[in-house]
């Protein structure tokens, strides 16, 4: 497994030096034109940049590390009137810092930057209900004029702030930064639940869930992980949140969980409207096997016969990894092996009336495209942590296989998003997003690592863009 690992860096080093010829600073690569883009302004706010530090930190990428830290320290700001959306700016940019902060041993200028930002996304939690407007001017100012700033919001953006800025709070001393993100969970879990589940819509001008979409995709996903995830970072001293997570996990057996063609299928986790359950699995929610692996275990590794385990730990772990392998199968049943963003299940399984001769997973044409996303990666990583069933590894090899064949992009430019992934050979868009060097590649060499005590997942928690922080 060293060989492939190394192979996972050799890919992320060549993927870096073509945004480092053509883009170097700017916010995303687009590497069929050789250029770059920025989210908010001319200057950009270093989005890719700063994601990636961790990743280059830990594969020992010091050349590229060391170029990266001296481009923040001597070229970049956040003192710039722009909006930004507050869940990626603190998911990418501040993770991204206090990760760095971390593993680098302390270097005070990512503890600084993190500072600078955390102050500027602060006045978003200006609210009536305390739940964070999504959009902010980084002058501090509400993004106003933006058509989503006051009544659109979700449950994902407004519950994935609290890992950031709690460590922040925690490494500052500065409270104000922890009470901000404690008031809009605190928010959240007043709410009522359909058996802990919470509507994805919120609005943030009076803090009211909003339809009745529930879904572990899009606008929904990470709220669940934070849920979890609170509680591993404080050394499990809020129990209400583990409480409130075991509740979720109730309300996702019972209201998204199914079994396509039968009780002998493959698990799915879909979405419900309005009472109606939809047999549509977004990637994104390819993250809930990870999930559900690390609610199960705590991140520690479990026995073959996982007699340590309580039975409903047990059974938790199985629909990880019943989950998982499903995702996987979204991989490899692609003509590129590259999952697309979304896949529909034949609930009445191949046979079935339903059917009609179609295959029993299906793809939209307008969902067909992939991003090259970490969800998948991800759950395999923490199942491998901590099951030791090297059959997650090999899924993992599989994917970067063709990742490397079907999505990379010629002359060594890096890789792009694909089109349509059941079609070959692969058309690419000009655009690769920010978490395919800070996750994706990320899970991928941390999956073929054999150093368990490598971020351990018993004394780490990944925030939801894969940057490690500690537990404390």
């Amino acid at each position: 497994w060293r060989e492939r690992q190394a192979r996972v860096v050799e890919a992320t080093r060549a993927c870096w030096a073509a945004y480092r010829e053509d883009a170097y600073g700017m916010d995303e690569y687009r590497p069929m034109t050789r250029g770059g883009y920025n989210f908010a302004s001319q200057a950009g706010m270093g989005y890719m940049i700063i994601d990636a530090l961790d990743t280059l930190y830990l594969m020992g990428l010091r050349a590229e590390y060391e170029e990266a830290r001296q481009w923040l320290a001597s070229n970049h700001t956040f003192a710039l009137d722009v909006p930004v959306n507050v869940f990626e700016t603190t998911i990418r940019v501040l993770g991204g810092l206090l990760s760095a902060y971390h593993m680098s041993d302390g270097d005070s200028l990512y503890l600084a930057k993190a500072l600078d930002l955390g102050e500027r996304l602060l006045p978003a939690f200006n609210t009536y209900s305390g739940v964070p407007y999504n959009r902010i001017n980084l002058n501090g100012q509400p993004a106003t004029g933006h058509r989503f700033h006051h009544e659109h919001g979700c449950i994902a953006e407004s519950g994935t702030l609290q890992l950031e800025f709690r460590y922040l709070s925690h490494l500052t001393g500065d409270m104000r930064f922890w009470y901000a993100a404690e008031g809009a969970m605190t928010h959240l879990l007043r709410l009522p639940t359909l058996d802990g589940l919470l509507p994805i819509a919120i609005s943030p001008s009076d803090g009211e869930s909003q339809g009745q979409e529930y879904g572990l995709g899009a606008r929904g996903d990470s709220y669940y992980e934070y849920l979890l995830k609170q509680w591993l970072q404080t050394s499990k001293t809020e129990p209400h949140y583990r409480a409130a997570y075991e509740q979720s996990v109730h309300g996702i057996r019972k209201h998204l969980w199914r079994r396509a063609g039968g009780m002998h299928g493959r698990a799915i986790i879909g979405d419900m409207n309005e009472g109606t359950f939809r047999p549509r699995m977004e990637h994104l929610a390819c993250f809930a096997g990870g999930m559900l692996a690390l609610g199960a275990t705590h991140g520690r590794p479990v026995s073959a016969s996982r007699s340590e385990l309580s039975s409903q730990a047990r059974v938790e772990l199985e629909m990880a990894e019943d989950v998982t392998e499903t995702c996987w199968r979204m991989y490899s049943e692609m003509a590129s092996g590259i999952a697309p963003e979304a896949v529909y299940f034949d609930m009445a399984g191949p046979h079935g009336a339903a059917n009609k001769g179609k295959r029993s997973i299906y793809v939209l044409k307008n969902e067909a495209v992939s991003y090259l996303r970490p969800e998948t990666v991800e759950s395999l990583f923490i199942l491998w942590r901590v099951t030791g069933n090297p059959r997650y590894r090999e899924w993992g090899w599989q994917i970067f296989e063709a990742l490397q064949q079907h999505a990379s992009v010629p002359d060594g430019r890096g890789y792009a998003s694909i089109v349509d992934v059941r079609i070959l050979p692969t058309l690419k868009r000009d655009h690769l997003e920010t978490f395919f060097i800070a996750e994706t590649l990320k899970y991928l060499y941390l999956l073929f690592e054999d150093d368990r005590n490598i971020l351990p997942l018993e004394q780490y928690v990944f925030n939801t863009e894969a940057h490690p922080l500690p537990v404390f």
